[in-house]
């Protein structure tokens, strides 16, 4: 009987004394949020990962952002697009190129390949420096505007750069007699100041190469029409 009635006399005298018994503390979790991942890293101010970033954004129509941190838990292959569920995780600034926030992953929701087989590229763009001309929707299309005159160059390796008007941007692409594909795209990050409607026109050029489809190439014009059919990009080679 006593080995009964023994631990109930002493937690009677443990409350009787004022005492508390201490509860576990949980840190609270961070909300999961979707987080996309781009088919292969680029080159950044990154030593701490052999000066190579994952290209990252929120949602799909936002451009892909550099991203110096690691996605824990993620067995990362190039050539595909990732669309995760994530959680940050606290992670201390060694150094001052540590990044500030560390990606956990909670699930995959799809992964999407990139690779396009048996597609003879069409060269005719490569080597030639495009001037965008106009843009838009093709019932209300914009005169391209900027002191630097937006544009894109493609080189002979499969990857591209050009400028919005505002910011220089760069990334691969695929093309073939059909469609052209752009990916990877990553742009600096300048205030687009000056004329007003840089801004727009940025947006426009980045979300219509992000959602390219089909092309055309007559006469020294480039015609790059998003999978929609909702936005067109004119350029002129210079």
């Amino acid at each position: 009987m006593m080995k009964i009635f023994i631990p109930t006399i002493l937690l009677t005298l443990f409350l009787l004394t004022g005492c508390e018994i201490p509860l576990i503390q949980r840190e609270e979790t961070s909300p999961i949020v979707p987080l996309y991942v781009g088919p292969e890293m680029v080159e950044c101010d990154n030593p701490l990962s052999n000066n190579l970033c994952f290209q990252i954004k929120t949602t799909p129509d936002e451009p892909w952002q550099l991203y110096k941190g690691n996605i824990m838990g993620l067995q990362y292959e190039p050539g595909f697009i990732y669309e995760l569920q994530v959680q940050k995780d606290s992670l201390s600034k060694s150094s001052p190129n540590s990044p500030e926030q560390q990606w956990v992953l909670v699930k995959i929701i799809q992964r999407v390949s990139m690779n396009i087989e048996n597609i003879s590229i069409n060269k005719d763009p490569v080597g030639k420096v495009w001037n965008l001309t106009e843009f838009g929707s093709p019932g209300a299309l914009r005169t391209a505007i900027g002191e630097n005159v937006p544009n894109l160059f493609f080189h002979e390796d499969g990857h591209f750069t050009g400028d919005t008007g505002c910011n220089r941007f760069n990334g691969s692409f695929q093309i073939s007699p059909e469609k052209i594909i752009f990916s990877a795209i990553a742009s600096t990050k300048m205030m687009c100041a000056g004329e007003s409607g840089k801004l727009e026109q940025e947006q426009t050029i980045l979300k219509t190469l992000e959602n390219a489809g089909m092309y055309q190439l007559e006469n020294g014009s480039l015609t790059i029409l998003s999978s929609d059919g909702n936005m067109v990009l004119f350029y002129k080679q210079q």
